[in-house]
C-alpha cells in the first residue's frame, strides 16, 4: 500500500467517525448542529446540554451533570406528578364559548451513586444566535467491572449475574459508537 493510499485510507476513516451513526448531516435547531448521538444516546449513556452565558467552563460543568442524571434514570427514577385541567363551555348573547385550561407539574428525584461514568463525547455548537455544549457520559467498563468486584453486599453469584448483563450492554454500546 502506498503511503498516498494509507494517508486517504486514515482520512476516510477519521471522516466516518467524526460524523456520526447517521451517516449524514446532523439536526439543526434554533441554528445550531445538534449531533445525532444526542437524540439517540447508545444504551448506558446520558445525554446532557447547557446553553454558554458566561464561561464555557460552566456550561461543560452543567451539560455533564445533566448528563450523569439521564444516565442514572436509565436505572431508576420516582416521579412525583399532577395535572390540572378545566375546562369551561356556554352561550352568551347568542354566541357560544369554550376555553380550556391545563397545567401540569412533575418533579423527577434520582437517587444513584455513579461508579464509571465519564464524558465521552462533547459538541460545542456555535452556528445559532447561542453557543450550546451537548454532552455524552457513559458507564466505564473497566471502572464498573471494579466496582462490582468490590462490592460486598452482593453474593460471588450475583455480582456474576451483574457483570455479565454489564458486559453485553457494553459491548452493544462499543458497537454502536464504533460506526
Amino acid at each position: 500500500m502506498t503511503k498516498r493510499t494509507l494517508m486517504m485510507a486514515m482520512a476516510g476513516a477519521i471522516a466516518a467517525l467524526t460524523t456520526g451513526c447517521n451517516g449524514g448531516a446532523n439536526p439543526v435547531i434554533n441554528g445550531n448542529e445538534v449531533p445525532s448521538w444526542y437524540l439517540n444516546p447508545p444504551a448506558l449513556c446520558g445525554r446532557g446540554s447547557a446553553p454558554v452565558r458566561g464561561t464555557l467552563d460552566f456550561a461543560v460543568d452543567s451539560a455533564g451533570a445533566s448528563g450523569r442524571v439521564d444516565l442514572a434514570k436509565q436505572f431508576g427514577v420516582e416521579v412525583k406528578a399532577m395535572m390540572e385541567k378545566y375546562a369551561s363551555e356556554g352561550s352568551k348573547d347568542g354566541g357560544d364559548f369554550s376555553e380550556e385550561l391545563a397545567e401540569r407539574v412533575s418533579r423527577e428525584i434520582v437517587n444513584m451513586k455513579l461508579v464509571g461514568a465519564r464524558p465521552t463525547k462533547t459538541h460545542v455548537a456555535t452556528g445559532g444566535s447561542k453557543r450550546e455544549v451537548y454532552m455524552l457520559v457513559c458507564l466505564d467498563a473497566k471502572v464498573m467491572d471494579d466496582a462490582l468486584s468490590q462490592m460486598n453486599a452482593l453474593s460471588e453469584k450475583s455480582r456474576t449475574v451483574l457483570r455479565n448483563a454489564m458486559e453485553k450492554k457494553l459491548a452493544k454500546l462499543d458497537e454502536l459508537t464504533e460506526k
